[in-house]
């Protein structure tokens, strides 16, 4: 059990200061040319990271995967117009046609068996796969307990919105549609996981992107950054809605709460340390060093503005 300086009894209720966390630095994907790159993308319930998939495909070159997946949580109005899926009575339809959907698990195993297929460990490459489907694709592996098994075969990821910006930073609109319609000229079937991922395979190959080029580097991250990343998001969410407060009354900046949050600190704790050494306590814990950083800040400014706000609460 992690107990620093500040934290020298526990309070009935609150368990120990929780070890420090760091945000992960950004690891790009060394050697790319030696992976497979695989065309991927999601058709999810919703537009929250915590939407299930209902609909999963991977293309590389002729090959071809695609699997409906039935979620376990609604799918929302939004994404049944947008992708036309819908599910009633434990049946899934696209349209008013029934497709052959299977349940995550199911649909996990096959990617893996079309993953086998490739001599080398795969890259799977998306368009805003960092900022949307790699969170909903990790969070999905955690919910069936694959996260090591996908791991064993991919690599990491490329995210096709991100390089496109470098290849060509005048584009008004960087959504794959917008790209498709300027460099291909052709209309395509948008929403539908399998015909993204063909349309952004023939995108890349029409305009010659090399990926393994160095300067689109700063698109591709690790598979183990992926998921060092997505779990520091999940920490965040979880203990940012206890801080809202603070950021609403001006005590610290959406920043600071945010860096408070990844940290692994919710307001409980903040309390806490506080009523223990009321001068130091905040100083102490966001100034401890983690990776030759500090847990929060060093600023003196924030620390005295949180005393100030729970010496103000202790005397109200």
């Amino acid at each position: 059990t992690y107990c620093s300086e500040i934290a020298l009894q526990t309070p009935t209720g609150i368990g120990e200061i929780p070890p420090p966390l760091s945000k992960p630095s950004f690891q790009p994907i060394e050697n790319l040319g030696i992976y497979q790159h695989v065309y991927f993308d999601l058709e999810t319930t919703g537009l929250a990271r915590s939407s299930h998939i209902t609909q999963i495909a991977a293309v590389c070159g002729s090959d071809r995967f695609s699997q409906y997946i039935l979620p376990k949580i609604p799918i929302t109005d939004k994404a049944t117009e947008v992708t036309g899926l819908r599910v009633m009575d434990g049946k899934m339809f696209h349209g008013d046609k029934e497709v052959d959907a299977v349940h995550l698990v199911a649909a996990i195993d096959a990617l893996l068996n079309f993953f086998t297929k490739f001599q080398s460990k795969v890259v799977l490459v998306g368009h805003n796969v960092k900022s949307f489907d790699c969170h909903i694709f990790l969070n999905s592996l955690q919910n069936c307990g694959k996260t090591q098994e996908i791991g064993n075969c991919v690599a990491g990821f490329v995210d096709t919105k991100q390089l496109f910006k470098v290849f060509d930073s005048k584009v008004g609109s960087f959504s794959l549609e917008n790209l498709y319609k300027r460099y291909v000229c052709e209309p395509y079937k948008a929403h539908d996981a399998l015909e993204d991922v063909l349309a952004l395979q023939k995108l890349v190959t029409s305009v010659g992107v090399d990926l393994t080029d160095p300067k689109y580097l700063s698109s591709s991250f690790t598979f183990s950054n992926a998921v060092d990343s997505h779990s520091y998001s999940l920490e965040v969410r979880k203990n940012l809605p206890s801080l809202e407060h603070l950021i609403s009354e001006k005590i610290v900046s959406r920043h600071i709460a945010n860096r408070i949050a990844g940290s692994g600190l919710c307001f409980s704790f903040l309390q806490l340390v506080y009523n223990r050494d009321s001068k130091d306590g905040i100083y102490n814990l966001f100034s401890e060093n983690v990776k030759k950083a500090p847990r929060v800040t060093k600023s003196l400014k924030i620390c005295s503005s949180l005393n100030k706000y729970f010496s103000s609460s202790c005397e109200s």
